[in-house]
């Protein structure tokens, strides 16, 4: 029986962990659309903490310089999430 539990108890750790980049991203979204831009920038910042290689937090924090027209700070995300696959025309 104790072996169940230890086994549920990595299991559940492991799944706690995947896709955390993906949930700071999506606070991140969320923060932008309500207009939160130093959350929002937050938030993108911690998705690419957790994973350097998630492009669409680069895309994110890109989008949020964008609106506060800081244009080099935009461009420099906006390549990096280019470099790393993001093909969005925007």
């Amino acid at each position: 029986m104790k072996i169940y539990f230890v086994i549920a108890f990595i299991l559940l750790l492991l799944f706690a962990s995947c896709g955390s980049e993906i949930s700071k991203y999506k606070r991140g979204v969320r923060y932008e659309n309500m207009g939160e831009y130093s959350k929002a920038l937050k938030s993108y910042r911690a998705s690419i903490q957790t994973d350097s290689t998630y492009a669409l937090s680069y895309m994110g924090m890109g989008s949020v310089f964008i609106k506060n027209r800081r244009w080099e700070d935009a461009l420099e995300y906006l390549i990096k999430a280019n470099d790393l696959g993001i093909s969005d025309q925007d």
